[in-house]
């Protein structure tokens, strides 16, 4: 196999399944983008195959994180992609401690601790310029759940929109200690992947997780501003539709 060649990387969590495997194929196939996938299996074969270098990594648990953040050392990211999740539904009031902690660890406190040491890493290189550290772009895969009310899902959409609100502070931070650095927010709907299929949710009429990566990576290619936000959620027959900028939360009554 010829080895995939390009002078921009993405580190992508959670590249193994759902919107993470398609955000990582097409950076590879459509954008030229070189393609650092992190998951708990890292056997993707037909990631392997364009190129793409995949880590075994899992966010709850920091002792497995020493090759991922050995490869962002040898190949410094021009593009951190923060996708991962873990849904669990039902009254909060019912929800298991350790149900609880496992999606605070797979949404939150996991990927906080491990971008930390990422953006540590990437103020620590030097690019060409004579700026010290290296510029990148935080794009940060949320839920259009954060500003919509659920039934069963206060938890899931509480760890959502603490994502966002993340975002919108830190973007600042990172422009200031990086400048030329970009920060988006994504807020997708639902998808056609195990995801909610697991839950024996109906995907059929919901949106192609290649669809929605496409639009992700034209937007944040296109990005000028250095913090963006934007939501997709869809039409009823499946169809991704774009609409940018920050969402009011609906009302619970």
């Amino acid at each position: 196999m010829i080895p995939f060649v390009s002078d921009r990387t993405a580190l992508i969590i959670g590249a193994t399944r759902g919107l993470g495997y398609a955000l990582a194929e097409t950076a590879i196939e459509k954008h030229h983008i070189r393609a650092i996938g992190l998951g708990r299996t890292a056997d993707s074969d037909i990631l392997l195959r364009r190129g793409a270098l995949m880590v075994k990594f899992d966010l709850t648990n920091p002792a497995t994180w020493d090759a991922a953040l050995k490869a962002v050392v040898a190949s410094p990211p021009d593009f951190v992609v923060w996708n991962a999740g873990i849904l669990d539904r039902g009254p909060f009031a019912e929800q298991a401690d350790e149900t609880l902690d496992t999606m605070i660890d797979t949404h939150l406190r996991g990927p906080l601790k491990f971008l930390k040491r990422v953006h540590r890493l990437q103020k620590q290189r030097a690019p060409l310029s004579e700026r010290p550290g290296k510029p990148y772009h935080l794009i940060t895969i949320a839920s259009t759940s954060w500003y919509r009310m659920r039934d069963g899902e206060a938890v899931y959409c509480m760890l959502e929109a603490a994502k966002e609100t993340f975002m919108r502070q830190f973007a600042r931070e990172l422009v200031r200690d990086l400048p030329g650095s970009k920060a988006t927010t994504v807020n997708p709907g639902g998808m056609k992947t195990d995801f909610l299929a697991a839950w024996g949710q109906d995907v059929s009429k919901m949106m192609d997780p290649f669809a929605v990566a496409e639009i992700i990576w034209r937007e944040a290619l296109e990005q000028q501003s250095p913090f963006a936000e934007i939501n997709i959620p869809r039409d009823d027959d499946g169809t991704p539709r774009l609409e940018p900028g920050i969402k009011t939360p609906e009302s619970p009554f």
